[in-house]
Protein backbone atom coordinates (compact mmCIF):
# COMPACT_ATOMS: atom_id res chain seq x y z
CA UNK A 1 0.00 0.00 0.00
CA UNK A 2 1.49 2.95 -0.90
CA UNK A 3 0.38 6.22 1.46
CA UNK A 4 0.44 9.48 -0.76
CA UNK A 5 -1.20 12.97 -0.05
CA UNK A 6 -4.52 12.37 -1.95
CA UNK A 7 -4.39 8.79 0.74
CA UNK A 8 -4.06 11.09 3.73
CA UNK A 9 -6.42 13.31 2.91
CA UNK A 10 -9.01 11.13 2.10
CA UNK A 11 -8.66 9.42 5.65
CA UNK A 12 -8.71 12.76 7.41
CA UNK A 13 -11.66 13.79 5.27
CA UNK A 14 -13.25 10.39 6.28
CA UNK A 15 -12.42 10.28 10.01
CA UNK A 16 -14.32 14.06 10.09
CA UNK A 17 -17.08 12.51 8.30
CA UNK A 18 -17.03 9.58 11.19
CA UNK A 19 -17.15 12.18 14.03
CA UNK A 20 -19.38 14.94 12.74
CA UNK A 21 -21.99 11.87 12.84
CA UNK A 22 -21.22 10.61 16.17
CA UNK A 23 -21.40 14.33 17.73
CA UNK A 24 -24.69 15.16 15.63
CA UNK A 25 -25.64 11.70 17.23
CA UNK A 26 -24.77 12.96 20.94
CA UNK A 27 -26.03 16.51 20.60
CA UNK A 28 -29.35 15.32 19.56
CA UNK A 29 -29.68 12.19 22.41
CA UNK A 30 -30.32 14.92 24.96
CA UNK A 31 -33.77 15.37 23.34
CA UNK A 32 -36.89 13.69 25.14
CA UNK A 33 -39.98 12.56 24.17
CA UNK A 34 -41.03 11.20 20.78
CA UNK A 35 -39.12 14.08 19.10
CA UNK A 36 -35.75 12.95 20.50
CA UNK A 37 -36.41 9.07 19.78
CA UNK A 38 -37.49 9.89 16.11
CA UNK A 39 -33.60 12.46 16.17
CA UNK A 40 -31.76 9.41 17.67
CA UNK A 41 -32.83 7.07 14.78
CA UNK A 42 -31.75 9.53 12.45
CA UNK A 43 -28.31 9.82 13.96
CA UNK A 44 -28.20 6.16 14.07
CA UNK A 45 -28.67 6.37 10.38
CA UNK A 46 -25.78 8.76 9.57
CA UNK A 47 -23.37 7.08 11.85
CA UNK A 48 -24.22 3.71 9.94
CA UNK A 49 -23.51 5.67 6.57
CA UNK A 50 -20.35 7.08 8.00
CA UNK A 51 -18.88 3.92 8.83
CA UNK A 52 -20.19 2.73 5.17
CA UNK A 53 -18.28 5.14 3.57
CA UNK A 54 -15.45 4.18 5.79
CA UNK A 55 -15.15 0.82 4.86
CA UNK A 56 -15.14 2.13 1.06
CA UNK A 57 -12.09 3.83 1.26
CA UNK A 58 -10.47 1.35 3.44
CA UNK A 59 -11.15 -1.52 0.72
CA UNK A 60 -9.95 1.10 -2.06
CA UNK A 61 -6.28 2.20 -0.22
CA UNK A 62 -5.95 -1.94 0.81
CA UNK A 63 -4.78 -4.59 -0.91
CA UNK A 64 -7.78 -7.03 -0.91
CA UNK A 65 -8.50 -9.67 -3.34
CA UNK A 66 -12.10 -9.67 -2.75
CA UNK A 67 -13.32 -6.34 -3.31
CA UNK A 68 -16.59 -6.91 -4.61
CA UNK A 69 -17.57 -8.47 -1.28
CA UNK A 70 -16.70 -5.28 0.83
CA UNK A 71 -17.97 -2.81 -1.90
CA UNK A 72 -21.30 -4.88 -1.21
CA UNK A 73 -21.06 -4.72 2.08
CA UNK A 74 -20.77 -0.43 1.85
CA UNK A 75 -23.64 -0.29 -0.49
CA UNK A 76 -26.19 -2.54 2.10
CA UNK A 77 -24.68 -0.22 5.06
CA UNK A 78 -25.16 2.67 3.17
CA UNK A 79 -29.03 1.64 1.79
CA UNK A 80 -29.51 0.29 5.45
CA UNK A 81 -28.40 4.11 6.41
CA UNK A 82 -30.82 5.70 4.37
CA UNK A 83 -33.81 3.48 5.36
CA UNK A 84 -32.67 4.23 8.86
CA UNK A 85 -32.87 7.88 8.93
CA UNK A 86 -36.00 8.38 5.93
CA UNK A 87 -38.01 5.56 9.26
CA UNK A 88 -36.52 8.43 11.37
CA UNK A 89 -38.02 11.47 9.53
CA UNK A 90 -41.38 9.46 8.59
CA UNK A 91 -41.67 9.07 12.80
CA UNK A 92 -40.33 12.36 12.80
CA UNK A 93 -43.21 13.91 10.47
CA UNK A 94 -45.95 11.60 12.09
CA UNK A 95 -45.83 13.48 15.21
Amino acid sequence: MSVDIKTIIDFVLLFILLISAIWIFFMISGYGGSVGRSLKIIGWGSIIMALSHLLEVSVAHLSIHNVYAFMFLHRFFATAGFVIIAFGFKTLVKK
